[in-house]
């Protein structure tokens, strides 16, 4: 199974679920009033195809991808707090790359930027001058992504869906591609 051709992964999902109400409140509750839903989600054959194209991408931008899930929904993302995010927890560094005059800024920026190219996120507000600076994630997306990263033991969620622990805190991560 492949990602569905020529069609961002988040339009993909919103054409499918377009008739789903985007809860714009700001919670993020995915194991209560949430739980079902998201059972249903995961158990989707949208859910399998979406899987398929998380792991059709490298190791480090999966990991950029998870950070995502900390958000809450329907929150505008700076462009800036991912890429330094990424910079910290070292998911992104010009090591053993053919282009090795790049920064690790110049990585994370291209991974953003592959990302909504990919369609996991979307662009809010464009910059003439320098590009996409800030994204956000559709609440169905935004779901998989969080559903991945419990599997994978990426963040550990309370019982309101919020982040418990820091990536620096946690150690290693389970990989399941």
């Amino acid at each position: 199974m492949s990602c569905p051709p020529l069609l961002s992964c988040s339009a993909w999902i919103s054409s499918k679920h377009k008739d789903e109400p985007d809860e714009s409140d700001g919670s993020a509750n995915i194991n209560g009033a949430n739980a079902d839903k998201n059972k249903v989600i995961e158990q989707s054959l949208d859910f399998e195809q979406f899987e398929t194209c998380y792991c059709q991408l490298k190791m480090e931008l999966r990991l950029c991808l998870l950070c995502f899930s900390v958000f809450p929904e329907n929150v505008e993302i700076k462009k800036r707090v991912m890429i330094y995010s990424w910079m910290r927890e070292g998911f992104v560094h010009p090591v053993g790359r053919r282009q090795s005059s790049f920064t690790p800024e110049q990585f994370a920026n291209e991974f953003f930027n592959k990302l909504i190219a990919k369609g996991f996120i979307e662009p809010v507000c464009k910059n003439s001058r320098l590009g996409v600076d800030i994204c956000k994630m559709h609440h169905v997306v935004r779901s998989m992504v969080i559903k991945l990263a419990k599997r994978t033991d990426f963040f550990d969620f309370d019982e309101a869906g919020t982040a418990k622990e820091t990536l620096q805190e946690k150690g290693d991560l389970v990989a399941f591609c």
